[in-house]
């Protein structure tokens, strides 16, 4: 009897001994697999789950935002839009909804669209303070990026000395295949002063189209020579350019813009018509750098999720979140959408 009883000890010890070494293990593995991201066709076969659920329950709420988030990480902004705007049907004037509106739009280059969101966000009585404070700085930020129609234009002016202003040689006698010959005294190389004139004029015009612009560019190049003997190089050259811009943030190319312009050259020389070129093209941009500012008067709260990385002290880090100050979907932080990037304005 004691006999079996130290057996079955024995086993019940080696069972404990496998069942705690296999806990850590399992648990090890399972926190691997929650951290690995999701692959496009994970994240589509989710949305389409959703989209079907949600038709079922169009009133939930945290159903609705984590089918936002998943549509974000999709790239498909405008589904992200329109599940938000039938949101609102069901439960209006919520100002997590606006904000995230807002924000939304920001991306897509709405730039009109977005301020309307983020002033009724900001207006709404429900609206909680440290939302507020949010919705204040991507309001501020639109200050910055949607700019008012801008004409603008330069002029700059100066004189020079050029040692051989006419490209001659040293002097009248030169040697061409073998032969010589004497050049005029107008021919040979002549130093001389001349005033130089550059202009430039800019208008861009807002087409209210997700950051779409229509841009006009006017070049004035004017060398006019004192000495009478030079008169005959005098250049002066005009060049215009006009055509849409596009943004393409749309197309998931962010502080990026594609221009279609046409052109067109003119070119004097002497005071007698030179040539002139019409044309079209093509051109893209990207900027690699971003603008910002600064607004004491806005500081944001810790731990939320829509405060701009750039805003956010170094004490947000460890800070507690705060407590929410009205009820809100419980997956509203985790689909909030990441902080703006604001792009400076193209100038050809």
């Amino acid at each position: 009897m004691k006999a079996g009883c130290g057996h079955l000890a024995a086993i019940m010890a080696a069972l404990c001994v496998v069942l705690c070494g296999c806990a850590p293990a399992f648990a090890s593995t399972s926190t691997v697999a929650k951290a690995q991201p999701l692959t496009p066709s994970q994240i589509e076969s989710r949305r389409e789950a959703m989209l079907v659920e949600m038709m079922a329950r169009p009133n939930d709420l945290d159903l609705a935002f984590e089918y936002v988030k998943l549509s974000k990480m999709a790239g498909d902004l405008e589904g992200a839009v329109s599940t938000l705007e039938r949101m609102l049907i069901y439960q209006p004037n919520t100002p997590q909804i606006q904000l995230e509106l807002g924000i939304l739009y920001y991306q897509l280059g709405a730039y009109e669209v977005s301020r309307n969101y983020l002033q009724q966000a900001k207006v709404n009585p429900a609206t909680p303070p440290q939302i507020a404070q949010q919705v204040q700085i991507y309001i501020e930020q639109l200050d910055v990026t949607a700019e008012p129609e801008t004409f603008s234009g330069s002029i700059y002016s100066g004189i020079r000395w050029e040692s051989n202003a006419n490209t001659g040689p040293a002097n009248n006698s030169v040697t061409l295949n073998g032969i010589d010959f004497t050049l005029d005294d107008q021919a040979v190389g002549r130093s001389g002063w001349s005033n130089l004139t550059i202009g430039n004029v800019h208008y861009s015009h807002d087409r209210e189209r997700q950051g779409d612009t229509f841009e006009f560019d006017f070049l004035a190049y004017n060398s006019w020579y004192f000495d009478s003997v030079l008169q005959d190089i005098n250049l002066n050259f005009f060049e215009a350019t006009v055509g849409p811009s596009y943004n393409l943030k749309r197309w998931e190319m962010p502080k990026s813009r594609g221009y279609v312009y046409a052109i067109g050259d003119l070119a004097y020389l002497g005071q007698d018509y030179y040539f002139s070129a019409p044309g079209a093209g093509l051109r893209w941009t990207s900027f690699a750098a971003e603008r910002s500012f600064l607004a004491p008067a806005s500081r944001p709260v810790c731990g939320t999720s829509t405060t701009p990385p750039s805003c956010r002290p170094r004490a947000c880090a460890t800070a507690p979140r705060p407590a929410s100050a009205s009820p809100t979907p419980t997956s509203w932080r985790r689909a909030s959408s990441s902080p703006p990037r604001v792009m400076p304005s193209a100038r050809t």
